[in-house]
């Protein structure tokens, strides 16, 4: 995941329901059904709305082009310039500066989701269009492909590791009170603490080392001093100026230990959410991790945006699928503006 990117759209939210209104789309806030805290989160109550999006969009001049789906992104020396799609036996190419792939991920091609989630059968809930196309033509244009990242780290001391033997982790950082559902989820010391701690050691899944640069060695985590030494200054500040964590969750990594641990975990997920990579712009990159010009990526096929390890409360999808895409539309008028 794209921390950045996602902090970029979380900004975005609040003028999303301001747009929504002036559309006539019509929203209410719900309830905070998970006990998170999340108390503002909105659900639609227009039963037309896709109706109203359309007629705002066509006010500001925005053309809809149906009946063809897109097959290709066309491309001139590496740079995108549009678009190929196909309408019964026409073959329609639509120029354009900038090209903006949002088409909702895969969970419709089931046998895209067969390989991808080893033949395990997913019941599609969401739209038949959701085929996977957008990120094929993204892939064939030099993106870079989904799920990047394999696999992702969670680092502690071992005076952190420690404490969570004898009393809970909510209590361990201190039961900050903005933690609401912690204090039964994580009312309890880790059980079987030290054969657990053990285990995943023998099975290759944590790693443990004197130093965050011996950990870096064992791991191949390679930029992971400067990470922490970037990740402790925060701490020191009282300010997470590039996440905006919560204060009551900044804890120290390099705390004297004469320790460190890093534990390893899969990315797991509740929808088909990754698609293509891309910066916190919504560029697509390549295989260097170079942005593709004038190729953006947004909602749920942006393989950035939504990753490990998971996102489960209401509104991750559609809120945040807005907001990247208004990410990437403020990035491609800047990108057209200096073209």
């Amino acid at each position: 995941m794209n921390a950045r990117l996602l902090h970029e759209c979380v900004k975005l939210l609040p003028s999303n329901i301001d747009i929504f209104d002036e559309m006539g789309v019509e929203t209410m806030v719900l309830g905070d059904r998970y006990n998170f805290g999340f108390l503002n989160v909105h659900g639609f109550t227009e039963k037309n709305k896709g109706v109203n999006f359309e007629e705002g969009l066509q006010a500001l001049g925005v053309e809809f082009l149906y009946d063809a789906p897109a097959t290709a992104i066309l491309m001139e020396d590496g740079v995108a310039t549009g678009v190929q799609c196909e309408s019964g036996k026409d073959v329609i190419n639509v120029n354009a500066k900038a090209v903006l792939v949002c088409t909702g991920g895969y969970l419709a091609n089931e046998e895209k989701v067969a390989a991808e989630y080893g033949g395990c059968k997913v019941v599609n809930m969401g739209s038949l269009n959701n085929t996977g196309d957008g990120e094929r033509i993204v892939l064939a244009a030099g993106g870079e492909a989904t799920l990047h990242e394999k696999r992702y780290y969670a680092i502690y001391s071992e005076n952190t590791v420690n404490a969570m033997k004898d009393s809970p982790y909510y209590q361990s950082i201190g039961a900050p009170a903005v933690w609401t559902s912690a204090a039964t989820m994580f009312s309890a010391p880790l059980a079987n603490f030290d054969a657990n701690l053990a285990s995943a050691q023998e099975e290759g899944w944590c790693f443990k080392a004197s130093s965050i640069a011996e950990l870096a060695e064992v791991t191949g985590l390679e930029a992971l001093p400067e990470t922490v030494t970037e990740y402790d200054s925060y701490v020191a500040a009282g300010a997470d100026p590039d996440f905006l964590k919560d204060p009551a969750f900044l804890q120290p990594i390099e705390d004297g230990s004469t320790a460190y641990y890093a534990f390893e975990y899969n990315p797991s997920a509740f929808n088909t959410f990754g698609g293509p990579r891309t910066d916190e712009q919504c560029r697509a990159l390549d295989a260097n991790s170079d942005p593709i010009p004038g190729l953006y990526v947004a909602g749920v096929e942006n393989g950035s945006l939504f990753c490990s390890p998971y996102y489960a409360v209401g509104g991750s999808c559609s809120g945040l699928s807005q907001a990247s895409g208004r990410v990437a539309a403020k990035a491609m008028v800047e990108y057209i503006a200096n073209a």
